[in-house]
């Protein structure tokens, strides 16, 4: 027998179908909606008037929206005729969602005045539950500089310097969202970074590289300069044509600056989640081993996620259980994160629910894992030996 939270589940289950519909503008193929029940209430007359007690105390004739209950007499006995949801703001109303369902279709009738194009409406399907999630100020400011950014393909300007009343760190955050929906309009700018493709100068952002061994600089062929840590652009990196046997990316400067770089490879800080910024085609990561090692805590893993979503073919390393067990009296309390981890392996995943199990001490820092340990990893791992 249903009840008026089995009902809810059901909604909940239609409300992607809703969500495409009013992109396509065929809700009346949605809603109204009939319910099928085909249990009815036992014979027991406790245990149905119980439960059709149940169904109206939440029915819409009672709180003025949601699923419309229709009870009719079979030989004498109280039964179910329908259960149906009569209209759109009645199925947002039992997902508990009729705020959100507004801006929704206020975003989608912005969109397509802004960009009146089939590609639209293509793109909005994909990304619908994404675009369900904002707020109505996060659709004007996107909006905004989507129309700017369309227009002016190659503005050649900072981030900062754009004519937008909107942040830039707003726009940094959203600049691979601001690709996907471009994009569709035709090619981008080239470029390593989703704001270079975007026709913006990029050189606000630059990494830290560090080689096994000190390298000269040169300008205009001369040698100017010998050093082992250089500042650079994601441009400036792929442009290294020398192929390394390993890459480290360290998620802190001190463990960067101290880690015992093996010979023919290279260590780069990113600077924590900045590592977004990487594109998903950068060529440079393609022909040696990549190795992610964070601090043992939920940011760490959730860069390790993003990482090996730029680079699928990022291993972590020194972020398992025996390392954990290792330098387990270090251990101590750290931030919770929500951002998405997805993509861990099963010995990742374990450590990281070995780390939440135990709130107050839910974090290894990097640096506590010693000298002596990442150098019997790195034998372990053979970077010392093996050329790719």
């Amino acid at each position: 027998m249903i009840d008026s939270q089995g009902i809810i589940r059901k909604a909940k289950n239609k409300f992607d179908s809703y969500l495409a519909a009013i992109i396509n503008e065929n809700v009346d193929e949605v809603v109204p909606w009939t319910i099928r029940c085909s249990k009815q209430p036992g014979s027991a007359a406790d245990e149905a008037e119980a439960a059709y007690v149940e169904l109206g105390t939440h029915c819409k004739d009672k709180l003025g929206q949601g699923y419309t209950l229709e009870l009719k007499k079979v030989k004498g006995q109280t039964r179910i005729k329908e259960i149906r949801v009569d209209t759109p703001e009645d199925l947002s109303f039992l997902c508990g969602c009729s705020k959100e369902t507004a801006i929704f279709k206020e975003t989608i009738a912005a969109f397509k005045e802004m960009f009146p194009d089939e590609r639209t409406v293509a793109w909005l399907l994909e990304n619908r539950k994404m675009l369900f999630k904002w707020t109505a100020d996060q659709r004007n400011r996107f909006l905004d500089l989507a129309c700017y950014l369309h227009d002016h393909p190659d503005s050649g300007l900072y981030p900062r310097e754009l004519p937008v009343k909107v942040p830039t760190k707003f726009l940094e955050q959203h600049a691979g969202i601001l690709v996907s929906f471009l994009q569709i309009f035709g090619p981008l700018r080239t470029g390593t970074s989703d704001l270079s493709k975007l026709g913006l100068l990029d050189r606000d952002f630059t990494l830290l590289a560090r080689a096994y061994a000190p390298f000269t600089l040169v300008l205009n062929d001369a040698p100017i300069l010998r050093t082992t840590v250089a500042s650079l652009t994601l441009d400036e990196l792929e442009t290294c044509t020398y192929q390394f046997n390993a890459i480290f990316i360290l998620e802190n400067e001190t463990t960067f600056r101290s880690f015992p770089i093996p010979k023919n490879c290279l260590a780069l800080y990113f600077g924590g989640f900045a590592i977004g910024r990487i594109p998903k085609d950068f060529s440079f990561f393609s022909n040696a081993k990549v190795f992610y090692f964070g601090d043992l805590d939920e940011h760490g893993f959730a860069i390790l996620s993003l990482c090996r979503s730029r680079c699928p073919n990022t291993q972590s390393f020194c972020m398992d259980r025996l390392t954990l067990s290792k330098f387990n009296r270090y251990r101590s309390k750290g931030e919770t994160c929500k951002e998405p981890v997805d993509g861990l392996t099963d010995e990742e995943r374990q450590t990281l629910a070995l780390l939440k199990a135990e709130p107050k001490r839910n974090r290894l820092e990097q640096e506590k894992i010693s000298k002596e340990w990442v150098l019997a990893r790195l034998e372990k791992e053979k970077v010392f030996t093996t050329a790719i």
